[in-house]
């Protein structure tokens, strides 16, 4: 579905801006260029919500490569999060939220790796050859 200029006029940054997104508690909007909505979502904090790549969807979104994808928010009550959320979906109904979540799949090994990397790249660095 479309986005009306409601959404349109809300607050908005890329998708590969994601980490620019306020620490607070809101609702957001996924949209593509051509401003059709693929995704509507709550968080209590938006920022760490998107933060990185472990956003549920994330990974759907970037199949799709010649989209150019758009998250708009509007600042909400943590109160109010959960009515004004399933509102706006019914309201919408955009695609990706009656979809089963693809995730990518990762073993235990990789995940540990990854963990132990992130924590201790501060203060190495490594050689290859």
């Amino acid at each position: 579905m479309n986005a009306e200029n409601y959404i349109l006029q809300l607050s908005h940054l890329g998708l590969n801006s994601r980490e620019l997104l306020p620490e607070n508690s809101g609702i957001y909007y996924v949209l593509d260029e051509n401003c059709i909505i693929w995704y509507i979502g709550q968080a209590k904090n938006l920022r760490n919500r998107w933060t990185g790549k472990t956003h549920h969807r994330f990974y759907q979104l970037q199949k799709e490569r010649k989209k150019l994808f758009t998250i708009y928010y509007e600042l909400v009550a943590e109160s109010q999060l959960n009515a004004l959320g399933r509102q706006r979906i019914e309201q919408y109904n955009p695609q990706l939220n009656g979809t089963k979540v693809k995730n990518k799949k990762l073993h235990p090994t990789e995940t540990l790796l990854r963990e132990t990397l992130v924590s201790i790249a501060p203060y190495s660095f490594i050689l290859g050859v």
